[in-house]
């Protein structure tokens, strides 16, 4: 199984979360990637800081950055994250476009997606979904 990692794991990886850490470790660098919307979403955390915190977290993020697979946002996924968001709009559902685009982006390249948010992404139906925060 190949899984697309959520910001929100690869955040708790780099703060050592316990299970995560595990986990992630467990896997061999072709075993997971990461999104585009979430390499976005990693570089902007960093930029919203100031001083050496912001250097500091810059060099942590683009360390990390350097060792994965980064998986585009292309048509296709636009055409998925067209549904998926039309879908959801529908049921009243209020997810933010950055998930979606997550969501897109591994329901196109088949990937389970791994993240703490089960809220927003149990939402969509046909998106395989699990969680390692433990």
């Amino acid at each position: 199984m190949k899984y697309l990692i959520d910001t929100d794991i690869i955040i708790a990886y780099l703060r050592g979360v316990p299970s995560v850490v595990k986990k992630l470790s467990s896997l061999t660098l072709d075993e997971f990637s990461i999104s585009a919307m979430t390499k976005a979403e990693l570089l902007l955390g960093p930029r919203n800081l100031k001083g050496k915190r912001a250097v500091k977290a810059m060099k942590t993020v683009t360390d990390f950055l350097n060792y994965l697979e980064i998986v585009p946002f292309n048509s296709a996924c636009a055409d998925i994250f067209a549904d998926v968001s039309a879908s959801l709009r529908k049921k009243g559902s209020k997810i933010g476009d950055a998930d979606i685009i997550i969501a897109a982006t591994a329901l196109k390249n088949n990937l389970t997606l791994v993240t703490h948010n089960q809220k927003h992404f149990s939402q969509i139906n046909s998106l395989p979904c699990i969680d390692w925060v433990e």
